[in-house]
């Protein structure tokens, strides 16, 4: 036993992480939720069956929306490994890995290693990467090439390396084909304010960003071209209630700025308040932390304390402010300021003067990952059933998170400690929840219906997914009497049954499915006993 205490002791970060991937691995196996996983992963597959690479579609017809990166990355990588979960997520996850890395270094800049790797730890634990490691849109690429530039870009101003200015470029360039110009604001506020309070004007001022400026427009030229030749050359084209809009003024203003201005109509009557809300469980098993230590931080600010660097303050104050006022808001739209975050955390622990305010913020949190265990036998009990006996592999972190959340205090107990807890909850939701959730959505159950037959077209009519698309490896069309023949296929609700029938004498129903938007879950579902209540039923029909 004294072995073992010893072995895990020594090798506590390398487990700990390791349990922390297998989490992702299992991740990326799932299927791909619809509405925006699964919109994303059609696309991707879209680009590389049409080599439209440039100008980009969806289900034929012009996109606009996100940038094309995660469209290209994922697209290339199904050219490789095939129309399939692994491929579509694989890209992703790499520059997640890049983003915890670059946490680790950028901390190291101004932290200890020990403040550098508890933060680089508590990322890659946090719920935020677990969702997007599994449903995977955007943020997750976002979240990892923003935290690099931060990271290169710092390095060069304190070593004013070539290499790492042309980094910094490169990490802004690919972080702004990710989602927009968003990536530039993060790291714009944060280092702008950092330099001000440090009085360092000549930076600021200094001629050498006019080639940064340049060489990030040079790695957006493909982007642009693409958006300039499918929008600003066809002024009669429409897209998102915009007549004739301009692609490049939509990637620069519009579709970021213009959910201040409402310039466009997007809107989820969100408050003001709603990030405050939703980093409660994003932000686990930190976040406990990082709101003492982000007051901690201010106050020392107006104290006039002098701090080793502002740009975590600043990159997570600024843009969590700009986020908030927009009109339309999701939890994930937050992600890429996590690592600021954790770093704001992990310091303040490690800083001497906050010694007596952490342990009662440490117990609280300390007591919410340890609720995780209880909650994961209340759902065995009350939700699903357990069939993947991978599961049985979340016993090894939570034994460990055990372990060292109730060993004799150490300088990083507690990081390891709360983050093989939450190992372990991503262990239980990517083995055990999510794919007993995921039989549920039925558009990607009978897109592999399709698949597996590999014959006849298929149609959707009064119900559609793009996970259909997807799974089926083709862009189902809208039904049509006239086109549909024999041994096509029909994904369709109730009402579109009965007029199939009517259209076709002979037709095989193949099967009923159970449907659930499994993005929008309600409690009622979740239990054995209701869920009965809440499900739909989709037919694939094969004429």
């Amino acid at each position: 036993m004294g072995n073992l205490s010893s072995i895990i002791n020594q090798y506590r970060y390398q487990l700990v992480f390791a349990f922390i991937a297998l989490a992702y691995l299992f991740n990326m196996q799932l299927d791909v939720m619809d509405v925006d996983a699964s919109q994303y992963a059609s696309i991707s597959m879209e680009m590389w069956q049409n080599k439209s690479f440039l100008q980009v579609f969806h289900r034929g017809n012009d996109y606009l929306d996100k940038p094309p990166l995660l469209f290209w990355f994922s697209s290339i990588s199904m050219g490789l490994f095939g129309f399939n979960n692994f491929a579509y997520k694989l890209p992703s996850i790499l520059v997640l890995i890049l983003g915890i890395y670059s946490t680790f270094r950028f901390a190291k800049l101004y932290y200890t290693s020990t403040v550098a790797l508890n933060a680089a730890l508590l990322v890659a634990a946090s719920n935020a990467l677990f969702l997007v490691s599994n449903d995977v849109r955007t943020d997750g690429m976002l979240t990892g090439f923003t935290i690099f530039a931060v990271w290169q870009l710092s390095a060069f101003l304190k070593s004013k390396s070539k290499k790492a200015f042309l980094l910094a470029a490169l990490g802004v360039g690919l972080a702004m084909l990710t989602k927009g110009p968003i990536a530039l604001g993060i790291l714009g506020l944060g280092l702008s304010a950092h330099l001000v309070i440090k009085k360092q004007w000549k930076e600021i001022f200094h001629v050498r960003w006019i080639l940064f400026a340049l060489i990030v427009l040079l790695i957006l030229s493909p982007m642009l071209y693409g958006l300039y030749t499918q929008f600003d050359m066809h002024p009669e084209k429409e897209a998102y209630g915009l007549k004739g809009p301009s692609g490049i003024l939509f990637y620069f203003y519009t579709q970021s700025f213009g959910r201040l201005t409402g310039d466009i109509y997007w809107d989820n009557n969100t408050g003001p308040f709603f990030f405050v809300g939703s980093i409660l469980w994003d932000y686990q098993p930190l976040v406990l932390l990082f709101i003492p230590a982000f007051v901690w931080r201010f106050i020392a600010l107006f104290k006039g304390d002098k701090q080793e660097e502002y740009i975590t303050l600043f990159g997570f104050l600024l843009p969590f402010m700009a986020l908030s006022a927009s009109n339309y808001k999701l939890p994930h739209y937050v992600f890429p300021l996590l690592p600021f975050a954790a770093i704001i955390a992990c310091s303040w622990i490690n800083a001497d003067k906050a010694k007596q305010g952490v342990s009662w913020f440490l117990g609280m949190q300390k007591a919410i990952v340890l609720l995780y265990p209880i909650i994961a036998v209340l759902a065995l009990i009350y939700f699903f059933d357990l069939k993947n006996y991978s599961t049985l592999l979340a016993l090894i972190p939570l034994s460990i998170g055990v372990y060292f959340l109730f060993k004799k205090k150490s300088e990083d107990s507690w990081a390891v400690g709360l983050a093989s807890m939450a190992a372990f909850l991503g262990i239980i939701t990517s083995t055990y929840f999510y794919p007993n959730l995921l039989q549920y959505q039925s558009t990607s159950v009978a897109g592999k219906m399709v698949a597996k037959q590999d014959d006849g077209k298929l149609f959707h009519l009064g119900a559609h997914g793009h996970a259909l698309d997807f799974y089926s490896r083709q862009i189902a069309a809208s039904y049509d009497r006239n086109t549909a023949k024999k041994g096509d296929w029909i994904y369709t609700n109730e009402a579109g049954l009965e007029r199939v029938k009517q259209d076709f004498e002979s037709l095989i129903l193949v099967k009923p499915l159970p449907h659930y938007h499994i993005t929008i879950l309600k409690p009622s579902f979740l239990l054995r006993s209701e869920r009965q209540k809440n499900l739909k039923t989709r037919y694939l029909v094969k004429l």
